[in-house]
């Protein structure tokens, strides 16, 4: 075979082999909070592992985390700066992360763009923030109260949010969304969201993109519902 015509098939294999690598090498990882354990291997419904945070870390970037009915404890996303997905079964009304009225519900950022991790169909309640970071979709944002030193966006701070329900939630500053110049919505409900300072639905410095989002009863000392 000619030398030259060789080393062009060759290169073409890689070049084949690293478009499909993506798909071909990411892992699903399961979580069942009912009949899950921590000791198992993650890598099917049978042998899920039981919390979230433990399917989160086991995934790597582009890996997936499929995740059962139950309420679970708050989780982060550390050193994944690609992201990952994390989505559950059966949607936010059966799959619900709950703050404990002490911690951010969903902290997202894995050290690369603010939205590379997604998060799909949960119910984010009682954090003292909902969500921070990510790509936020058909979830339910509800009753987060931000606190303290950095008191913004009490239902979520630098994310976008695709198809959410943000509702009942209270911050000093953006008590729905504080999109933070990165964050933005999209076919979103903004609902009985309240701020002490500015914003009850959202409070941002900059001209941020919001499509098709329904805001009602919102309140603030100031702009209500921006």
């Amino acid at each position: 075979m000619n030398k030259k015509l060789f080393s062009l098939r060759v290169i073409g294999l890689f070049a084949v082999v690293n478009l499909l690598a993506p798909a071909v090498w990411a892992t699903a990882w399961y979580v069942e909070s009912s009949t899950g354990n921590d000791a198992f291997d993650g890598l099917s419904p049978q042998t899920a592992f039981k919390t979230l945070q433990k399917g989160i870390d086991a995934a790597k970037e582009g890996d997936e985390v499929v995740v059962g009915d139950g309420v679970y404890s708050p989780i982060k996303v550390s050193n994944k700066p690609h992201g990952i997905i994390i989505r559950s079964v059966n949607g936010s009304a059966k799959t619900i992360i709950d703050g404990g009225g002490k911690d951010t519900c969903a902290s997202l950022y894995g050290g690369g763009e603010e939205a590379a991790t997604t998060l799909k169909g949960f119910t984010l309640r009682n954090g003292t923030k909902g969500v921070v970071s990510g790509t936020v979709v058909d979830c339910v944002i509800s009753n987060n109260i931000a606190t303290g030193t950095y008191d913004y966006g009490g239902g979520s701070s630098f994310s976008t949010l695709i198809s959410c329900h943000v509702v009942g939630n209270v911050a000093g500053y953006g008590g729905g969304l504080y999109p933070g110049g990165v964050g933005c919505a999209e076919n979103c409900i903004f609902k009985d969201n309240k701020a002490t300072q500015y914003g009850g639905a959202i409070y941002s410095i900059e001209e941020i993109p919001f499509v098709n989002c329904v805001f009602e009863n919102n309140a603030a000392k100031s702009y209500a519902n921006s």
